[in-house]
């Protein structure tokens, strides 16, 4: 969670994270999926390295024993909740970065978002290695895990 700093007149200072017991049921939901996540196998894996890409496979093997953060994918979820219930016999097709090309200084954690500022000239654009920053002032962009989507759809 992440919680508001303030200084003694009420005004914003900082962003702090706090960990905190889950108690959203969209929070216990990706807790459940995740947790019953199967294993790849060879193939799968194979497929996955050839269609997601070197990087994504291996921050998966990195994080996958015990990661510190896992950036759960809870506004999808709801999507998909939303889409079955109102759209019984859909199809879905979703299509978005499922991997960014990250800094060294970036954040640690499985589907770790890309902090991103664009500068004065288009091409150039500044990262930060936390998500931990004034409101507003970068694009927080997160990677989708197709592979969790596809079990959690």
């Amino acid at each position: 969670m992440v919680t508001v700093q303030k200084d003694e007149k009420g005004q914003e200072i900082g962003l702090e994270e706090a960990r905190e017991p889950v108690d959203d049921p969209l929070c216990r939901k990706f807790v459940e999926l995740y947790e019953s996540m199967p294993t790849m196998d060879h193939i799968s894996a194979t497929k996955v390295l050839k269609s997601e890409g070197f990087f994504k496979r291996l921050q998966e093997i990195i994080y996958r024993e015990k990661p510190d953060n896992v950036f759960a994918p809870t506004c999808a979820i709801k999507l998909i909740e939303h889409v079955a219930a109102t759209m019984p016999d859909h199809s879905l097709i979703m299509a978005d970065f499922d991997s960014f090309l990250m800094p060294r200084n970036s954040i640690k954690g499985i589907n770790a978002p890309l902090i991103t500022n664009k500068l004065k000239d288009p091409t150039e654009w500044q990262t930060y290695d936390s998500y931990l920053i004034e409101r507003g002032a970068a694009d927080i962009c997160y990677p989708v895990d197709f592979h969790f989507m596809q079990h959690a759809y």
